[in-house]
């Protein structure tokens, strides 16, 4: 199922009201396959809806405060800044983490079939790595907000398809921009890159670009990071 990434006030996306990239891009509202199931895609909502969606935004506060013990605060208004599909972020997850794991595989190669789930470097188990904040957020049904705290906090519990429970990793896209600094210096991703078939880390510079522009765009507008699939 295609995942959405969005920079814009979190109200705004829990109330539905926006666009998503395959609307702007046929004029088509959507359904949307999530964990939860096939739901309807954004519609025009009412006072009762956006005051609900506030509500629902004050929660993940309070979740993030209780944990940090330390005010959280951000610029929940304005438009949407940033709305794309993903280009698939596991291999740039893969390759954060094995740069903890170099030791026990001095290269960084592509997984088989290309499934960066299954890359050997994911199965490994480590209770502490350079890149929290990319790694642990599986990227997926989650945020990323424009502040700055040390450790993801899971909020919004529920289950997926009825049967799996789960819950919504929050992250700080501040935190991750300066983890994205950290994966740059080996990554060494030139400004000018134009995406060649032959580089065999094209899907992790790929993913880290969208990345990038997404961090940089939530910083700088003070808006949250969504990811909706």
């Amino acid at each position: 199922m295609a995942l959405d990434i969005y920079v814009m006030p979190l109200w705004r996306f829990k109330a539905g009201d926006f666009r998503s990239p395959i609307e702007v891009a046929t004029g088509i509202r959507p359904k949307i396959a999530t964990p939860d199931g096939i739901e309807p895609g954004p519609a025009p909502v009412g006072w009762l809806g956006r005051w609900r969606a506030r509500r629902q935004v004050a929660a993940i506060r309070r979740a993030v405060e209780a944990v940090h013990r330390a005010r959280i605060r951000w610029e929940d208004e304005g438009g949407v800044v940033y709305a794309e599909q993903s280009r698939g972020i596991e291999p740039l997850r893969a390759f954060a983490k094995w740069l903890d794991c170099e030791a026990q595989f001095p290269e960084f190669n592509r997984p088989p079939d290309n499934d960066y789930y299954q890359h050997p470097v994911m199965l490994l188990e480590l209770h502490q790595v350079s890149c929290p904040h990319l790694v642990w957020h599986d990227c997926f049904n989650g945020y990323y907000l424009p502040c700055e705290f040390e450790e993801l906090v899971h909020v919004e519990p529920h289950t997926i398809f009825g049967h799996w429970p789960a819950t919504r990793p929050v992250g700080s896209s501040v935190r991750l921009l300066r983890e994205l600094d950290l994966v740059q210096k080996r990554l060494q991703v030139p400004s000018t890159y134009d995406y060649p078939r032959e580089d065999p880390l094209l899907a992790v510079k790929a993913a880290y670009l969208q990345m990038r522009e997404a961090a940089e765009l939530s910083c700088r507008h003070r808006l949250p990071i969504i990811f909706w699939g």
